[in-house]
């Protein structure tokens, strides 16, 4: 479902269309009910004003998607690498009196 039924039938639609169209808001119908069904409480609350299945997935794609995701991680990533010798030194310099070694029994 990557888009949302028409609200109402259109004045001059045929009666096969009619037909495709009920079967289309059964179908939206049942799966915003499976969507919400497999989300935790939680996320139940936040999306039960989401009338149509198609918008909730648009914005879980948002939240949760590939790209985000890898993004995250290259974020984790570049926040876990290890800090370059000169850095350290630095560092050391400033919080430590200007010295570069580290006294354990000062602490």
């Amino acid at each position: 479902m990557e888009k949302s039924p028409p609200k109402e039938a259109p004045a001059d639609i045929s009666p096969e269309e009619l037909v495709t169209l009920k079967q289309w808001w059964e179908d939206e119908l049942k799966t915003r009910c499976y969507v919400m069904a497999s989300m935790s409480n939680e996320m139940q609350r936040r999306f039960e004003k989401t009338k149509y299945a198609a918008d909730i997935l648009f914005h879980l794609k948002e939240l949760y998607g590939e790209n985000s995701r890898h993004e995250r991680f290259t974020a984790v990533k570049e926040l876990m690498k290890p800090l370059p010798i000169s850095a350290l030194r630095s560092w050391l310099r400033l919080n430590n009196g200007g010295r570069t070694s580290l006294r354990l029994d000062a602490m």
